[in-house]
């Protein structure tokens, strides 16, 4: 009888595109019916009901707010790689989908993109490009800025990085009155 001796080692990935960060202070998620499919980690624009992949620069800027596809281990795409790889699985026509609003979540980047940089979100594509993804610039004018978005960590190209969600997003609350005004203070010297 033979037994095989284990070689070698590999090292998992240490998130996935669409992977909730952390259990922050304040997490926002809501749910959407897809009305396409939508990978893990990708933009989603939404409405009172359903949601889909941003198709105009409109729908990343005046959508109703930033939400991000998080991974559901659930769907039986959940394993299955898209966009050559560099994302994994995601949401079909008719699901449910977990957006988050507010957060941080892993994402996959087109290219390499800095800490504490705006997101941008790519919403027309080409080729392997994926509507949804985020990157760090314009692309021409492919992508446009995400609103109450930015990048917490920085990537040397493409791969995954950690994005912020609903930073400063939501209602504006009415302005306070106006406090008494305080005492005049003393005058200094004359020179």
């Amino acid at each position: 009888m033979t037994t095989s001796v284990q070689t070698s080692v590999s090292n998992p990935s240490a998130a996935v595109s669409g992977m909730l960060a952390d259990s922050a202070t304040v997490v926002d998620i809501i749910s959407k019916e897809a009305t396409e499919a939508i990978p893990f980690g990708c933009f989603v624009s939404y409405t009172e009901n359903s949601c889909e992949l941003a198709d105009s620069s409109a729908e990343v800027t005046t959508s109703r707010g930033p939400g991000v596809a998080i991974l559901d281990q659930t769907k039986p795409s959940a394993g299955s790689a898209v966009n050559g790889g560099s994302m994994t699985g995601g949401y079909a026509d008719g699901d449910i989908v977990a957006i988050l609003t507010r957060g941080r979540v892993w994402v996959a980047v087109e290219d390499a993109v800095d800490a504490f940089a705006a997101a941008f979100v790519r919403f027309s594509a080409a080729g392997n490009e994926v509507k949804g993804a985020f990157r760090s610039d314009a692309d021409t004018a492919d992508a446009v800025e995400m609103p109450g978005a930015r990048f917490l960590t920085t990537t040397t190209g493409a791969g995954l990085a950690l994005l912020e969600v609903g930073i400063g997003v939501g209602a504006t609350g009415a302005t306070g009155a106006t406090g008494p005004t305080g005492p005049t203070g003393p005058t200094g010297p004359t020179g």
